[in-house]
């Protein structure tokens, strides 16, 4: 085990889209409709948070963890 008591493996904390965006890593593009035609939905931007927000035909938000 390592000092921390881990053995070694550590939980990796993915950044921010704040932190992200200019990193220089390849980021992956979904464009809207595509969601819409896979899962029925509409995706927009919460632009002051850079977070997803996914809509059902009827418009209301849906939990993506759900």
């Amino acid at each position: 085990e390592d000092e921390d008591g881990s053995g070694g493996q550590h939980e990796e904390i993915p950044k921010s889209p704040e932190d992200s965006i200019d990193d220089g890593l390849p980021k992956l593009y979904i464009h809207q409709h595509a969601f819409l035609k896979v899962l029925g939905c509409t995706i927009d931007i919460d632009e002051v948070n850079l977070t997803p927000i996914l809509f059902d035909r009827e418009g209301n938000v849906l939990d993506p963890n759900a």
